[in-house]
């Protein structure tokens, strides 16, 4: 009988004075820093929208604060959506036979949350990565000596990859473990992976390339932003260097996002080719739903974003058993990520 996956899942911090107080400060700043950032070098207009080209122009770093700013202002009560939709998928994976492990972090959690799953996983106490901490009032309202959380604490598919039996899960500088963030890396065989470029030099990848890893690099990709486009009224686009934002790999089959293959389609072809893979593309109007961040349960059988129905359907035309999220996952995704970004395999 084939082993069922062990998943591990978080669920986010609700404090109604930090989101008022977080509301306030970036209502009245967010809008004056994304007219800095639209104005500055590598911004460039196209048929899809306005494009943020990191290379050329702002880095990430004030991006992706923008990107939180224009989430906290737009939905002051985001994280309870976002709580709401993470408690159906573990009731879902309960109901589908996996018994999910919740990391009941000591700063991160609401036993109010965590008192609604406990019958439908296995809660464990776990400390989360801390980067230092806040000195006096900031910008999104947290106080003087207020723990700073490392950003990948609620996206547990950051803080660990495996590498066929081993897990990389040392955390080191810049949010990162040991081998990366995980979303920058997709697996696509035991021994092969798709991996963003900005890896490449990566002490850990480099080793495991001497091992006899393969790896097939790849460029960033063009992301909808669905916080700032809801922010400044029009679709904004950043670069971004998580892999499975735009590639899914389950058996022998690997879901693409069609401009992202666009970008790298020498290099997905070849990962195809390879690893005995059938490409499907994502249909561009449901790009933005963001498909290719499905959950893989068991072989031929993963866990999709419910309103992608015809990326479901292509999925179940390739031979796959589907099966739709619970719950519409928007606020997750206006957070930056889909399903497999907030459930990993142990």
């Amino acid at each position: 009988m084939q082993r069922k996956n062990r998943f591990v899942t978080t669920l986010g911090k609700s404090s109604a004075e930090l989101e008022r107080q977080a509301y306030l400060d970036r209502h009245k700043l967010l809008l004056p820093a994304l007219q800095d950032l639209l104005s500055s070098p590598g911004v460039r207009k196209s048929s899809k929208g306005i494009i943020f080209d990191g290379k050329k122009g702002p880095q990430y770093g004030p991006i992706h604060m923008a990107e939180i700013g224009a989430a906290i202002t737009s939905h002051p009560s985001m994280v309870h959506r976002l709580n709401a939709e993470r408690i159906a998928i573990i009731k879902q994976l309960s109901a589908l036979g996996h018994k999910p492990i919740i990391m009941k972090y000591r700063l991160v959690h609401s036993d109010q949350h965590i008192n609604k799953v406990r019958k439908h996983g296995r809660v464990i106490n776990a400390e989360p990565p801390v980067d230092g901490n806040y000195e006096g009032t900031s910008m999104i309202g947290l106080r003087k000596r207020t723990p700073v959380l490392n950003v990948a604490s609620l996206w547990p598919r950051d803080m660990w990859t495996r590498f066929g039996a081993k897990r990389t899960k040392h955390f080191g500088k810049n949010f990162e473990n040991e081998a990366g963030e995980g979303g920058k890396i997709m697996p696509v065989s035991e021994n092969a992976f798709i991996v963003n470029k900005i890896l490449k030099e990566n002490e850990t990848i480099k080793r495991l390339q001497q091992q006899g890893v393969k790896f097939y690099f790849v460029n960033s990709g063009e992301f909808l932003s669905q916080s700032l486009s809801k922010a400044y009224g029009k679709k904004i686009f950043t670069m971004h260097d998580h892999v499975d934002l735009f590639v899914g790999v389950t058996g022998r089959v690997m879901l693409v996002d069609y401009d992202f293959y666009r970008q790298n389609r020498n290099v997905l072809k070849q990962a195809a080719r390879d690893n005995g893979l059938k490409i499907v593309y994502v249909p561009q109007e449901e790009a933005e739903l963001q498909p290719a961040n499905f959950l893989p349960l068991e072989p031929g059988k993963i866990l999709m974003e419910k309103r992608a129905k015809k990326t479901m359907q292509f999925m179940r035309e390739a031979g796959l058993e589907v099966i739709p999220t619970a719950v519409d996952l928007r606020a997750n995704r206006f957070s930056g990520g889909g399903v497999r970004c907030f459930i990993n395999e142990l």
